[in-house]
């Protein structure tokens, strides 16, 4: 797609800057030629793991999601401080969260969790060879951390007990396995 079909932006102005999100909001020509405002998130990026032990279980989080008011069941994730790659956010991220670290990282995708307001960029990692570490989460984190068979964490989506896009993306990289754990 050349430049000339790309949205022409016409105005610019920032709606709102904290302390990891930034609200810009524009108004641009789209390539059909309809003059629109739009508002989009800015986003460092985030960094998504899905842990799997020697013995072939996942490890998932739950914790308390404010904008969504419940307590969510996910894949370790969270985002990319200012330097820090896409690996470096991964393994950070998961010894805060769950307490391993992983000797072996593998990268699987990434994507865009919401490209209708927000350019956030998500990196999907297979975390494996996991060392018990300890978790040492944020002030303001309170994780519960445990251990699931990829049948019950694959049956936890037809039960919709796992509704987290990042988790289903991660999950989707899973087979049912034999065992039936």
């Amino acid at each position: 797609m050349s430049s000339e079909e790309l949205a022409r932006r016409v105005s610019h102005r920032v709606g709102y800057r904290g302390r990891l999100l930034t609200l810009e909001v524009d108004r641009v020509i789209e390539p059909g030629g309809v003059e629109v405002e739009r508002e989009v998130v800015r986003h460092p990026g985030s960094a998504v793991i899905l842990p799997i032990t020697v013995d072939g279980d996942l490890v998932l989080v739950r914790q308390y999601r404010y904008a969504v008011r419940e307590f969510l069941w996910e894949v370790p994730a969270g985002h990319m401080e200012a330097g820090e790659s896409p690996e470096e956010a991964a393994r950070r991220e998961l010894v805060e969260e769950t307490g391993y670290y992983p000797r072996r990282l593998e990268k699987l995708l990434d994507f865009y969790p919401a490209p209708g307001f927000t350019d956030e960029r998500m990196h999907l990692f297979r975390a494996t060879e996991l060392e018990e570490r300890g978790p040492r989460p944020e002030e303001d984190e309170n994780i519960e951390i445990r251990l699931f068979g990829v049948n019950e964490a694959l049956q936890m989506i037809s039960a919709r007990e796992i509704r987290d896009a990042k988790t289903l993306v991660a999950l989707s990289f899973l087979e049912e396995q034999p065992s039936g754990r």
